[in-house]
């Protein structure tokens, strides 16, 4: 028997993804973190406006007028609640170091972060 075992509060999609956020907040918005590519277009506070959870990658990448970085990606497995999910993290970055990371579950928007962005 296990000594401390897992609180039922806490599920392990939960501590899996609030791991994931911990981690990958850490990386973006790191001094050490790797810059995008110049780009002549920022993403402005307008364009993050109109983003809406639901909206695909494909979607996404058009209003923002280019292709997101991947930081990390994982298959949750399938439960007895729910089927498999694909989920993965995209950041974009402007020059002036603002960025937006969103959290896309089976190529939806699931969840939007911004930082810096004018």
């Amino acid at each position: 028997m296990l000594p401390n075992p897992i609180p039922t509060s806490l599920r392990p999609r939960t501590v899996l993804l609030l791991g994931l956020l911990a981690l990958l907040f850490s990386f973006i918005f790191s001094s050490v973190s790797e810059k995008e590519p110049p780009s002549s277009q920022f993403i402005t506070a307008n364009d993050v406006s109109q983003l809406r959870p639901g909206m695909t990658y494909e979607e996404t990448a058009r209003l923002l007028r280019r292709e997101g970085q991947e930081v990390t990606s994982i298959t949750v497995p399938q439960s007895q609640n729910s089927p498999a999910a694909n989920t993965c993290f995209m950041v974009w970055r402007n020059e002036d170091d603002g960025a937006l990371v969103i959290l896309f579950r089976d190529n939806r928007i699931l969840e939007i972060y911004e930082q810096g962005i004018k």
